[in-house]
């Protein structure tokens, strides 16, 4: 039997292994009984037809491949032949039978976990709901993705999944429209792409560098890239890459008002996808609507007419041909559930005549068994109590990693953990200042490593203050004071710890510059008020706060200055006794009116 490795590699094996003649490879299928080797030699069939662009040929060799996959009860070769099926309806933009497949690849490798197997049918997932529009379920299935890239085993089999995975990443947060959290994601690409020399990922790379940079407002950046993206597309023949790259240098350019280069890129772009592809497709509608918008810009409305016009189209002509594949590929569902049907109805009668034979066992081994059990019974006793008490003690550890004691024990003892409401809580935000400008000015890595050194002293720092960590969100860090046991010394406690983290941060600053390496400087804010608090989200489990406390201690944060500690009225009016705090003024709150600010200099 051929490796899991070697196998599951034959999904991604060049077309020099496929290219003999196929009538060949039918006669030698034709002579083969071993269901793995049929199966080779129908993935060799399928990428031929798939070089001759024979649809029905690539239909039959699909069919033929599950086939003998479930007829070798090979976990890899099962996995391959739905991811398989994933992408063929992914091409055809049959998105729900593509989810649907790569969804069934993935029960399968988490069964024989195949850890290359769950990143890559996670990857691919989203790749799909990043098509539909779903940002929020692209990225939940790349995280899942991204937990696997530190298995060795994954990047050997898969060698672009971990570019992929970060790209795909950073597309993800540019449609969010959360830059700071793209940029880092394509450095890490970047990262990737460097160390592999992986010029086709590098190509692709650039086109998303620039838009970021472009919504970041590093025009010069975005520029570079751009211009980048477009030279290497062009002489290393990557059609999309090129054709998108152009596209999205002239919507940038549109953005700056630099029509007239604009308009020069957007009909490049046009008459680049004229060339180089047989039909209009996504990419042709995305192109006429940057040249509706520049035409219009121009009051050249004859012109922004027939591109708008075209554009829409072209909407109507992709979803009729989407419609249309939908249609012709019923068949071949059908024909895919049949032969899933026809193998569970063989395995069935298999399962029935197996049964009949252990009844027949059954009977010869019951009292054996009986005597057995009884004697082990006393002796694995306190063994099970230990391993019992171990494994309870472990999940414990786990789940108190992720939800606060008491809430942890309710949903222990009642399987739910209802949300509750706190009178008087007290929330901290911190925010670095310039992150994006510091970013630039460190590696992947080092950014990383930076960011998690802080944010791990951070949590050394509220755990001596009996303080919750919510969570982070990029660079940002949230935690709150008086949950989720109530407490009366909330906003003391709170205040304590965000002026060790002013301290923290200050000494951080010295030490970075003896070493010549960039610094970051922080903003606090805190606020104290009502909140509710629960737990969101029914798999990985989430600790959450809600309410208007929480949006006016991230103005609090955001209405601060460097180094310094920002807190409401509400809140100096718990510790002003305590702390010596200087008043610096009013600021409006959406539906709060006026809110009185102070800086806290000390303790009292």
């Amino acid at each position: 039997m051929k490796s899991a490795a070697a196998i599951f590699l034959l999904c991604f094996i060049n077309s020099l292994s496929f290219a003999q003649n196929i009538d060949s490879l039918l006669a030698e299928i034709s002579k083969s009984n071993d269901p793995e080797k049929k199966f080779e030699l129908w993935t060799y069939a399928a990428m031929g037809y798939q070089t001759q662009r024979n649809d029905s040929g690539f239909q039959l060799a699909l069919v033929q491949m599950l086939q003998n996959a479930m007829e070798s009860k090979n976990d890899t070769l099962i996995f391959n032949s739905y991811f398989f099926l994933g992408g063929y309806y992914e091409n055809k933009a049959d998105f729900n039978h593509s989810l649907e497949n790569h969804f069934k690849a993935l029960r399968v490798a988490e069964k024989g976990k195949m850890n290359a197997g769950i990143c890559l049918a996670n990857e691919q997932a989203a790749v799909v709901y990043k098509q539909l529009g779903n940002s929020e379920l692209a990225l939940y299935h790349l995280k899942i993705a991204e937990t696997y890239l530190s298995d060795s085993t994954v990047i050997s089999s898969v060698p672009w999944v971990e570019r992929a995975v970060y790209a795909n990443t950073a597309e993800i947060y540019l449609q969010l429209n959360k830059p700071d959290s793209a940029l880092i994601y394509a450095l890490l690409a970047d990262n990737v792409v460097d160390k592999k020399n992986d010029l086709f990922g590098y190509t692709q790379l650039l086109g998303i560098l620039g838009t970021i940079y472009s919504k970041l407002d590093k025009d010069s950046m975005a520029q570079f890239y751009f211009k980048k993206g477009i030279a290497i597309s062009d002489s290393t023949a990557q059609d999309i890459s090129l054709v998108s790259t152009l596209n999205g240098y002239s919507s940038f350019l549109l953005k700056r008002g630099e029509i007239q280069e604009a308009k020069k890129y957007g009909l490049e772009s046009l008459n680049e996808h004229r060339k180089r592809f047989d039909k209009y497709g996504t990419l042709s509608i995305e192109i006429a609507d940057v040249l509706a918008k520049i035409y219009s810009a121009t009051q050249q409305y004859d012109s922004a007419y027939y591109y708008a016009t075209w554009r829409d189209s072209q909407k109507d002509s992709v979803f009729n041909e989407q419609k249309l594949a939908a249609i012709n590929d019923l068949t071949f569902s059908e024909k895919i559930k049949g032969t899933e049907e026809k193998m569970k109805q063989q395995e069935y009668e298999i399962r029935q005549k197996q049964i009949q034979m252990y009844f027949l066992l059954a009977g010869l081994l019951l009292l054996a068994v009986v005597a057995y059990v009884s004697y082990r019974s006393f002796v694995n006793k306190k063994r099970d109590a230990l391993i019992i008490e171990k494994e309870k003690e472990r999940s414990d550890k786990l789940l108190l990693n992720i939800l606060p004691a008491e809430t942890a024990e309710e949903l222990k003892s009642t399987g739910t953990a209802e949300a509750k409401s706190f009178d008087e809580v007290t929330v901290m935000f911190t925010d670095f200042k310039n992150f994006t400008q510091a970013s630039e000015k460190m590696s992947a890595k080092e950014l990383v490593r930076e960011i998690n050194y802080i944010f791990s002293e951070f949590d050394k720092i509220i755990s001596k203050h009996n303080i919750e960590k919510i969570k982070t969100i990029g660079d940002s860090y949230m935690c709150a004071g008086g949950l989720p046991v109530a407490n009366k010394t909330n906003a003391t406690d709170v205040i304590s710890a965000s002026l060790e983290i002013q301290k923290f941060m200050k000494q951080l600053k010295e030490e970075r510059q003896q070493e010549s390496k960039h610094s970051f400087e922080i903003r606090i804010g805190c606020h104290t008020g009502p909140v509710v608090a629960g737990i969101v989200g029914i798999k990985k489990f989430a600790y959450d706060i809600w309410g208007d406390t929480v949006n006016i201690a991230s103005r609090m944060e955001s209405s601060g200055e460097q180094g310094k500690v920002n807190i409401s009225g509400t809140t100096h009016e718990l510790v002003k006794e305590k702390f010596s705090c200087t008043y610096r003024g009013k600021i409006q709150a959406k539906n709060k009116g006026e809110i009185d600010m102070y800086f806290v200099e000390a303790g009292g």
